[in-house]
């Protein structure tokens, strides 16, 4: 029985890049075996039952086992340990807890300011612990995040909205103080404030889950907060969910409260829909609006309201029953009533109303038929039911376990665990979201199991993990299985069962380490989970089996096991008894030597060195320093004598750097460090920080400050302000560079680091002005003036021939001259400040000198500076060299950008009596030489050089040189039938000035609609019918001759714009400010006197029937096919590209050939079009996209016989090709060929791609597509050898 296990590439990829393998040392790794146990779990009764095999989870679980031993060297790099990002998710239990630990560690020992840093750890450890139903942890860690929680952290931290929502629904008392202390700060900020809105509508949110946590309580505080929220929900301009807190009222029966929410929701929604009246959300929330005050209404005997409201609420409703409303549903948290549910109201409202009106009282002692009862079976159908699993319900049932183990009274837990067990059963190890935060049963359930464990529910506990066990055995929940035998193994030993670790375990990766090794590692999992006393009971265990075995001497785990022990006392501050383990496995370590003893030394020594270290690190928290250095420098000598070598290999570039072998130099300079012996310390932490460079991944922050601070105290100036500068640079390469990226770090060193580098002798000007590099681009924002100057210096330090100084210089130009008085200098001194002139004359020259094919901007931006001072002859100079040194490189890389924008070469503000001017001559010279340098440059048809000759008509406009721009426009637009309309990568050159031509002042009108009339004709002329392109050009138009008085052109324009776009359907955000113009122009046309106008759905909705692969199942296919026909009237949305798109795939076997070649052309018709149905150009790769289209449509017409009409296509797709082209489209073309039957077409585009220059073949011969093509071909023999000369290709083939 085989299964195959299935990880996310990316959890896969941080593996790989934390153990530095590469992708054939993955795959070459032996295929393990996954035991299992019986299903009662007594081991010792039964056989174990043959292994099941999870290849791929035993890979990954064997690798994190494996480095169990050397956690201290993450620690050391500030590393997250094995790449187990994501707690939430991978079932892997107490690696995860682990994960959490350690970053929780590493973020005290990182260096100041870490305020962020710590705050995000404690939220993640919080998250993870209330994941596991740990809610004694979770709430110290709320604790300290309570009391470090700050206004900004509410505002500005990352998730933190999320973060409060997954509290609420958790229920503790930790997260009850959160939201609180977080509400309070919000609405501490004042008016004016720049986060003032932000935290205004965070705290309304916050005191609405604050609410929701009370009334679970049963806590009549809820009313309270309520009252609260009410009174300051006009506090600011943000949006406040009025039917949530109408809810709240309605349920502590404030009716009257209730009701005036629902109307203030009501008047909201009313508004939204008057600017939005097709969006079926905004509708939706109408429904839900009317239907609660009818509700209300009901409640209060008021049947006339009632009444009017439910009968909105149906009217809206019966308008949304079609499916492209309906796939809004999604959308909402809660449930929305339907039309039955809206008629029952009705009908309950009506029966109400005629009880009253024949004198009786509503149903008189009988809740269910009174109004007050009605109201409430009716909102009760809109609740989730109460079988269905949520986070409440499941933290409640936690929760209540919780407290029932911590009494300790000896009572049953059969009914509350049955429950447990109920819910496991149902939903094994599913998982389900909430925001950001995805919730999986299994951690919850496996830190239940151990608790019961624990505190002696041995039965309950066997009977939790005896289901998680059944899903654990399935593919999704491989990685669970090595952690559920733990929890049985040690079920088994606590129960006096003897010899069963081997047995349990049998069949898994485990099974080989031995049963002293397999238990040992558990203790250390367990040691790093925080589970104390299981790991005790390990570690007893392994110390008892390797007395038992008899063997003399010190094995290697032997060994390790006593530093283990060790380890596990000094985190619970019993020093006595951890060094004096300490102590046994230095002296089994002198008796122990290299081939020996059984083991791998190597690994043996890297965890030798990485315990060590931990047991030191554990003696620094506990402050026992003396006697951590007495034992670290005994350590020490046995090293300097062979004991337990260790050297790291870091030849490898690709891989990070490993430090294990200075691991101990490091805590031994930490311990003389800690111990005010600068002197001693320093070259402990000089040979520990040397294999590491600042910027490179993982650098250990940590330890460069330590380095700095004792290179500072024992007067090493130079190592100093070399640590220093490294220190902000670690900070912002480690894992956490987000929560030091807004901190002052770079501010808290760098100085430091300047200082230092001022003292050295002799003077090192290189790292200065990296120094000052550094310190500058950290001032940028909050203190240019600052930075100019740290430039400056920067700039000055450097030899003149430094391409460096040419970056400074163009960073200098564009910084202010002077700052404010409220900057205060971070450095000392007043070093000259070079003006912007210098410096962007500065910049021009180095990069003619340096980067000569990209100097052009360079030039441009001085000439133009120039021109702003009036020196217009040496802005005519330097436009002229910017010019001369615009080359082919520059022009491959600018896509659309312009050679010279207009507004470069004009003084502002516009002087039009100048239009004879020498400014205007000369302006008018450099742009006609702009456009002719672009001539040279490129050919006729590309948009560069259209777009520069548009800057020309820009400007012959800007000075209402009308015929000139005309006339100029003429040329630009005869490139538009030239340019190779399929393949061209670049935007469309005409959009950004026909827009900006539509803003043209009144005067203007006439002009710009010439214009625009013009562009419009040349695209009606070279561009396919109802291209996206001339909607644009249509609704500028409009606008142009609306604001003309012209309505009735104005009228057709938008019509015609809103036709081109509903064949696209794209967002609302483009076409309702054409509709609502259109509106506009209608009331003063006079809309009897037109057609009705065309309106656009607002949202596609794409059907829900076709998986994330674009696939259809066969029980979906007629109703794909009905529904892509019924979107014909959109041909070009993205709704018939995917629905084209999963036929085709479909009915890749199918013999309608007919049905097959009119999708083929449909979907071809959309590919060929320059911009796909989301609006985006198409691409080379879209452009293969169409090459594959026209293969399988030549196959097909191939395959029914119709060689004539393959032929025919065939000939259709290649003609689309451009001359030059990349590899995907050779091959492409030959494939397409050999569809058609003509094998030497197929060879001639073959070659081609073969013989392409080596740059623009760097890996294509890996993915086989070429070899494919040769074979095809009966080329066997060309195929092999390019095999053969691509050996990866070859050797996963």
């Amino acid at each position: 029985m085989q299964s195959c296990f299935r990880i996310p590439i990316s959890f896969l990829a941080a593996l790989l890049l934390v153990s530095g393998w590469h992708a054939s040392s993955w795959g070459a790794g032996p295929r393990l075996a996954t035991g299992m146990v019986d299903s009662n779990f007594n081991v010792a009764a039964e056989p174990v039952p043959e292994p099941i095999t999870y290849p791929l989870a035993d890979e990954t679980l064997q690798y994190c086992f494996d480095n169990l031993d050397t956690q201290s060297i993450f620690l050391l790099r500030g590393q997250p340990a094995l790449g187990l990002t994501d707690y939430q998710a991978r079932n892997l239990d107490l690696f995860a807890r682990q994960l959490i630990r350690w970053n929780l560690k590493e973020a005290y020992r990182m260096p100041e300011p870490r305020q962020a840093l710590l705050k995000k750890q404690r939220r993640e450890a919080a998250v993870c612990y209330l994941m596991q139903c740990d809610f004694k942890s979770a709430d110290e860690q709320l604790g300290l995040l309570e009391a470090s929680l700050m206004a900004s952290d509410v505002a500005r931290a990352p998730q933190f909205e999320d973060f409060a929502r997954f509290l609420s629904l958790a229920d503790t008392d930790g997260s009850l103080r959160i939201l609180e202390r977080a509400a309070t700060l919000a609405l501490s900020v004042e008016p004016g404030h720049p986060d003032f809105e932000e935290c205004t509508r965070k705290a309304f949110r916050l005191m609405l889950w604050q609410i929701h946590m009370l009334e679970r309580r049963s806590n009549p505080s809820s009313l309270r907060v309520a009252n609260t929220l009410f009174e300051i929900r006009a506090r600011a301009n943000v949006y406040l969910p009025l039917v949530e807190l109408g809810d709240c009222f309605s349920r502590q029966h404030q009716l009257k409260r209730a009701q005036q929410c629902y109307l203030e929701g009501l008047a909201f929604d009313e508004k939204r829909a008057r600017d939005y009246p097709k969006s079926p959300a905004t509708l939706y929330s109408l429904v839900i609006d009317n239907f609660r005050l009818s509700i209300n209404c009901l409640r209060q005997n008021d049947f006339s309201r009632a009444a009017s409201y439910a009968e909105k609420a149906h009217t809206i409703l019966s308008g949304l029953q079609d499916p492209e409303s309906k796939s809004c549903l999604s959308q909402f948290d809660e449930k929305i009533p339907d039309l039955a549910l809206v008629n029952e109201l009705r009908v309950n409202i009506k029966q109400c109303a005629d009880a009253r009106s024949e004198g009786l009282s509503v149903a008189p002692g009988v809740y269910e038929l009174s109004s007050e009862g009605r109201a409430s079976l009716l909102m009760a159908r809109l609740r989730p039911p109460a079988s269905s699993l949520t986070h409440e319900s499941w933290f409640d049932l936690m929760q209540q376990v919780d407290a029932e183990i911590g009494r300790r009274d000896g009572r049953s837990l059969d009914k509350s665990v049955g429950k447990v067990l109920q819910i496991v059963k149902k939903y094994g190890l599913a998982r389900f979201g909430a925001g950001n935060y995805w919730f999986s049963i299994y951690p919850s359930s496996m830190h239940l199991a151990r608790q019961l464990s624990d505190s002696g529910y041995l039965s309950e506990s066997d009977n939790i993990l005896s289901e998680i066990r059944e899903y654990a055995l399935r593919e999704d929940g491989a990685t669970a299985l090595p952690f559920v035998l733990s929890e049985v193994l040690i079920n088994s030993l606590r129960r006096g069962a003897s010899g069963q670790v081997s047995q349990v375990f049998a069949g898994t990766f485990l099974n080989n380490l031995g049963e002293v090794g397999r238990l040992r590692r558990l203790g250390v999992l367990y040691v790093g989970a925080g589970y104390w006393d299981r790991a005790r009971f390990c570690f007893e265990q392994a110390l008892q089996l390797d007395c038992q075995s008899g063997e003399r001497g010190g094995s290697l785990e032997r060994i390790l096991l006593h530093l283990d022990i060790a380890n596990l006392e000094a985190s619970c501050h019993r020093w006595e008894q951890s060094y004096a383990h300490a102590e046994q496995a230095l002296n089994l370590t002198l008796v122990t030597r290299k081939g020996e003893t059984t083991g791998d030394w190597s690994r043996f020594c890297k965890s030798y060195r990485c315990k060590i270290s931990d047991l030191v690190a554990a003696g620094l928290l506990g402050k026992q320093e003396e006697r951590a250095r007495c034992f670290l420098e005994k350590v020490m000598v046995h090293l300097q004598h062979g004991v337990t070598e260790y050297h790291s290999d870091n030849s490898d570039p690709m891989k990070d750097i490993d430090g294990t072998d200075s691991i101990l130099e490091a805590s031994l300079g930490e311990v003389y460090a800690r111990t005010d012996r600068a002197q001693l310390a320093l070259p402990h932490l000089r040979n520990a920080l040397s294999p590491f460079r600042p910027d490179c991944s993982y650098a250990p922050a940590a330890l460069f400050l330590l380095g700095a601070d004792c290179a500072t105290a024992a007067g090493d100036y130079a190592f100093a302000a070399k640590c220093y500068h490294a220190v902000p640079l670690a900070c912002c390469s480690s894992p956490w560079s987000f929560e030091y990226q807004d901190s002052q770090v770079y501010e808290r060193y760098l100085p430091e680091a300047l200082a230092g580098a001022e003292k050295m002798t002799p003077p090192d000007k290189a790292l200065k002005s990296k120094i000052c590099q550094a310190l500058g681009a950290s001032l940028l924002q909050k203190k240019p003036a600052q930075a100019r100057k740290l430039y400056s210096r920067a700039c000055a330090l450097l030899p003149k021939t430094d391409p460096t100084r040419a970056q400074l210089a163009a960073e200098i130009a564009v910084l202010p001259l002077s700052g404010t008085t409220a900057e205060n200098d971070i450095v000392a001194g007043n070093e000259p400040v070079v003006s912007r002139l210098d410096a962007l004359t500065e910049s021009a020259r180095l990069a003619q000198i340096n980067f000569p094919s990209f100097s052009s901007s360079a030039w441009i931006e001085l000439a133009s500076h120039e021109l702003g001072l009036g020196l217009w002859k040496q802005a005519e100079q330097h436009f002229r060299q910017a010019i001369a040194s615009f080359s082919k490189e520059q022009l491959a890389y600018c896509n659309s950008d312009v050679l010279l924008p207009y507004y470069k070469v004009v003084a502002y503000p516009l002087n039009l009596s100048a239009a004879r001017a020498e400014q205007f001559i000369i302006a008018e010279a450099t742009l006609i030489s702009a456009v002719e340098r672009l001539k040279i440059l490129c050919s006729s048809d590309n948009p560069c050089l259209s777009y520069q000759r548009l800057q020309l008509v820009q400007f012959y406009l800007a000075y209402r040189r009308y015929p000139q721009a005309l006339d100029c426009l003429d040329q630009a637009l005869a490139s538009l039938e030239r340019q190779d309309y399929s393949c061209v990568a670049f935007p469309d050159v005409f959009d950004d000035f026909v827009l900006a031509i539509g803003r043209f002042d009144q005067p203007r009108l006439e002009i710009a609609s010439a214009i625009v009339q013009k562009v419009l004709a040349a695209e009606l002329r070279f561009y396919p019918a109802d291209d996206r392109r001339q909607a644009l050009t249509y609704a500028v138009l409009g606008d142009l001759k609306k604001r003309a008085g012209l309505y009735s052109e104005a009228h057709d324009a938008y019509r015609r714009s809103l036709k081109i776009y509903s064949c696209y359907l794209p967002g609302m955000s483009v076409t309702e400010p054409i509709e609502k113009s259109l509106d506009d122009v209608e009331s003063r046309f006079g809309s009897s006197s037109s057609s009705h106008a065309p309106r656009i759905p607002n949202a596609e909705g794409l059907p829900p029937y076709i998986n994330s692969d674009g696939k259809l199942l066969e029980s979906d296919y007629e109703r794909a096919l009905e529904d892509y026909d019924a979107a014909r009237e959109h041909p070009y949305s993205l709704r018939s590209e995917k629905l084209l798109d999963a036929l085709i795939a479909y009915l890749k076997d199918s013999n309608d050939y007919s049905l097959l070649i009119r999708l083929l052309n449909d979907r071809i018709e959309i590919a060929r079009r320059r911009q796909d149905a989301a609006g985006c150009v198409v691409s080379q790769t879209a452009t293969g996209t169409k090459l594959a289209l026209y293969e399988r449509l030549v196959g097909v017409y191939v395959k029914c016989g119709d060689r004539s009409s393959a032929v025919k296509y065939a000939m259709a797709a290649l003609s689309e090709l451009p001359d030059e082209m990349p590899f995907l489209l050779l091959t492409a073309a030959a494939r397409i060929k050999l569809a058609a039957g003509d094998l030497s077409g197929a060879t001639y585009f073959a070659e081609r791609a073969e013989n392409l220059p080596a740059s623009a073949l760097n890996g294509c011969f890996v993915t086989g597509e070429l070899q494919q093509i040769w074979r095809a071909l009966g080329q066997v023999e060309r195929s092999d050898k390019l095999d053969a000369e691509n050996s990866f290709f070859h050797s996963t083939r």
